[in-house]
């Protein structure tokens, strides 16, 4: 399965639930005192919320299938929630509307299914069994798909963005859950299953199978129309349930939300169980979402779906149009559900099922503009900004493409910003949350200039590169050339102090600057004070003669300016004496 960086644009979350009470950084310590208490790995924590619920509270409010919280803890047909907050000792309300207090039951859970399997495992891999557990899979085939689900998420980055323009990453991880399960259950017979179709494009069977025993005869009913789902939990949830006989629910099809990636569960000539009695001429296509969180509804997920609706149209004879196309909360009269909800877009859907078939979408770039300094000075930060026209077929965003080094790729780059940049080889992610097919994209980023001794040329090559996966097709790259050039040490009037003037004596004195860059001009400063009988010459000399009597001090204030206008002030004390 495709590894994928995964990304969520915090405004989007906000819009459709959001943080309850917690910033990302509180967050991440609410993770951290989980696990301290519990033992279960921090990052393990963090990468399974991903998977729930993308990190989203929903406000308080359960999901439609009764889940809660970061760690879609549900309290209604296999209550999760109710069981954490025994052994947490926290209340069921504190866990719903909380962040840190879902995190923790979610962690004395896993601490409760990890014990009951043998003991507490320091690496991450060895966890699997509590999160099987967590997860109520019963088969091993359901098991290892979803250990390889949460593998992929734990071995890529996720990250998200807040609204006040901050970036979190969550990193990587090389463990996987699913080799070590492998390894447990290494000679054992797997449970017996109804057999795989025939592996064929033309028959829509092209995918992996994870048989679900919950189906029946469509009793020589013909299939007229398709019914499109959401699954109201996660993919790994979802594959569970449905595999559940107690749940008496199941799907043809679920499809993963981050890259479109579907297992098939039942037979297309079966009859599944994902509308009452409104599928026994329907093929039911389940996909990871909530309708209530618009970031599930992914470019990705409408393709896969949309490839597999048209194959399916053409084998059954289905006319590719809404009225044989529909929503779950089309299908029959006594339907109460709402799915797929208000963000699934309808138009973009059918438009890709009724197209010419493509595998996945389309990614070309045509490079419009480049604007950065030529030159730049050690330690000197600037914004940079490339343009690129969307060329292909497929949607940008956050999450999709984004600028790398290349040249070779995953180089380290000499400009790189560790308060902007995603890492030292990965630049940034598109300006915008969505650049559509034809329009013009933008990338912004701060380069920050190397130390060097001596003026140096670098040519620093960026390409635009699918998250996880090659470089888009066409002109899809650029060189930035810049000149860099040693820090200069700041304008300095070196010259400490300045002689007594005499009555009727000729004065000179010549001032001296040190630090910055070319000759020195010098004048006098704000404030200045000078006697008008002296001056001041723009090569540092002061001169005059004072003709009467001695007087009062002088305050004289000295500006030296360097070729690159930077400037030092210096104030002297003058005083005459007699002569």
């Amino acid at each position: 399965m495709r590894k994928v960086v995964l990304l969520i644009i915090m405004s989007l979350l906000c819009l459709s639930g959001g943080w309850l009470n917690s910033s990302p950084d509180e967050l991440l310590l609410s993770f951290e005192r989980a696990s301290n208490r519990y033992q279960v790995p921090s990052i393990l924590l963090q990468k399974l919320a991903f998977e729930s619920s993308r990190w989203n509270m929903r406000q308080g409010k359960s999901t439609l299938n009764g889940g809660f919280g970061i760690f879609n803890l549900n309290e209604n047909a296999d209550p999760l929630l109710a069981r954490a907050a025994e052994l947490a000792e926290i209340s069921n309300s504190e866990i719903k509307i909380e962040a840190d207090k879902n995190i923790m039951a979610a962690a004395a859970l896993l601490q409760h299914y990890q014990i009951k399997s043998g003991s507490i495992s320091q690496d991450i891999s060895g966890w699997w069994p509590a999160v099987i557990a967590f997860y109520g899979s019963r088969e091993q085939k359901t098991s290892r798909m979803i250990l390889e689900n949460l593998d992929t998420i734990i071995q890529s980055n996720q990250v998200w963005q807040t609204l006040d323009g901050k970036t979190h990453t969550m990193g990587s991880h090389s463990s996987s859950l699913a080799s070590t399960h492998d390894k447990s259950y290494q000679g054992q017979q797997q449970a017996v299953e109804k057999d795989a179709p025939a592996y064929s494009a033309t028959l829509c069977t092209n995918y992996d199978w994870n048989s679900s025993p919950n189906y029946s005869s469509r009793n020589g009913v013909s299939i007229k129309r398709i019914i499109i789902h959401t699954t109201e939990g996660s993919f790994n949830g979802s594959l569970s349930w449905l595999d559940n006989p107690a749940s008496s629910a199941s799907a043809h099809y679920i499809i993963r939300s981050s890259d479109g990636y579907t297992v098939h569960t039942v037979y297309q000539e079966d009859k599944s169980w994902t509308t009452r009695e409104d599928s026994i001429d329907s093929i039911g296509i389940e996909h990871e979402a909530f309708v209530a969180q618009q970031s599930y509804y992914t470019q990705a997920m409408y393709q896969a779906s949309a490839n597999l609706v048209r194959c399916l149209c053409d084998r059954w004879g289905i006319p590719k149009t809404r009225q044989y196309i529909i929503g779950h909360s089309e299908a029959g009269l006594t339907n109460t559900h709402v799915d797929p909800g208000i963000y699934w877009d309808w138009d973009e859907f059918m438009r890709l099922v009724n197209q010419k078939a493509q595998p996945w979408p389309k990614f070309q770039a045509k490079l419009l503009s480049a604007t950065y300094p030529s030159i730049m000075t050690s330690g000197e930060t600037a914004l940079a900004t490339i343009n690129f026209q969307n060329d292909g077929t497929a949607k940008w965003s956050p999450g999709v493409v984004h600028l790398v080094t290349s040249s070779p790729f995953g180089r380290a780059s000499a400009f790189f910003d560790s308060s902007n940049w995603i890492s030292d080889s990965d630049i940034t992610w598109p300006d915008a949350a969505v650049y559509k097919p034809g329009s013009n994209a933008s990338f912004t980023f701060t380069l920050k200039a190397p130390v060097v001794g001596a003026s140096t040329a670098y040519s620093e090559q960026i390409a635009l590169k699918k998250d996880n996966e090659g470089f888009l097709e066409t002109e899809s790259s650029t060189t930035l050339n810049i000149t860099v050039n040693p820090a200069t040490q700041p304008v300095n009037i070196t010259t400490s102090s300045i002689p007594a003037a005499t009555v009727a004596a000729t004065y000179s004195m010549q001032l001296h600057s040190s630090g910055g860059s070319g000759s020195y001009s010098y004048s006098f400063g704000p404030l200045d004070n000078h006697p008008t009988w002296l001056s001041l010459s723009a090569g540092g000399l002061l001169s005059g003669r004072r003709a009467s009597t001695a007087g009062s001090p002088h305050s004289i204030v000295i500006r030296s300016t360097d070729s690159g206008s930077q400037f030092a002030d210096k104030t002297y004390l003058l005083t005459v004496s007699a002569s």
